[in-house]
């Protein structure tokens, strides 16, 4: 099992919130609190209302008969789910000079905790820690063994899976069998390309078609435990939609 280090030098990352119009207050307010806001790019929402499934179908981005067994409401925002996250990812892939994306929902909130450890990671107050230069550090140990493709630094599965490496502050990096939930992850350009290829036309939910990938072999995509991100569990208190339309989520913890 590898131990990273905290490092001092900053790689190529593109940071990226995808954010409902009546959402960007709230998730630009998160991002300045916690020091990202300046180097994180909005990427306006997919609204489930605002499109065609007809015509994402006659385009070859809808597989035909997608979900239909689901109620409207939520297939439509499964596929206004996956078209967000799809244009953030080509927005990672167009800026050659970028190696990793660190994707945002509208909805993220920092962990409960989890200042204290990336305290201790960096020798630092809690009031005074630095988690653009944690996830830079986190970002590099990519070309690192166990090498991988992808972080989701969310998850919200109950399932564990072995650990993979120990990272600063004594956060785990583990490899689960269903990492679930898409509202905070790290991807590298392979990641991006692969899940690209993989749900276009959209044929599985953003977060399932990751589960099939690391299920198949085919993608690394490691978890965090504890997580550094969760989402807002009182969502619905903002009175705005989020992407999945969801609020008040209770997340098990691994």
């Amino acid at each position: 099992m590898l131990t990273f280090r905290v490092s001092q030098n900053h790689g190529s990352l593109g940071f990226y919130v995808i954010a409902m119009e009546d959402r960007k207050e709230y998730a630009n307010s998160i991002l300045e609190e916690i020091g990202l806001k300046n180097s994180t790019r909005v990427v306006d929402a997919i609204d489930r209302d605002s499109f065609n499934e007809a015509n994402l179908v006659k385009s070859g981005q809808l597989q035909r008969g997608f979900s239909k067994k689901l109620w409207d409401f939520r297939r439509k925002g499964i596929i206004a789910c996956a078209l967000s996250h799809q244009k953030a990812l080509k927005m990672f892939l167009k800026d050659k000079t970028l190696t990793h994306a660190i994707v945002f929902e509208d909805d993220i909130i920092l962990q409960e905790g989890i200042r204290k450890k990336i305290a201790d990671a960096q020798g630092k107050d809690q009031g005074k820690i630095n988690i653009l230069q944690y996830i830079h550090d986190l970002a590099k140990s990519s070309s690192k063994e166990p090498k991988w493709d992808g972080i989701n630094l969310g998850i919200c599965s109950p399932y564990c899976g072995d650990t993979m490496a120990m990272l600063p502050g004594g956060i785990k990096l583990i490899q689960a069998p269903q990492p679930y939930c898409t509202h905070a992850y790290i991807y590298t350009r392979r990641a991006a390309e692969l899940e690209l290829e993989a749900n276009v036309p959209i044929h599985q939910s953003e977060d399932r078609i990751r589960v099939d990938l690391v299920n198949d072999g085919s993608f690394k995509y490691f978890s965090t435990v504890p997580r550094i991100f969760d989402q807002n569990p009182n969502d619905q208190a903002t009175g705005a939609k989020s992407i999945h339309g969801k609020s008040d989520l209770d997340i098990p913890k691994c």
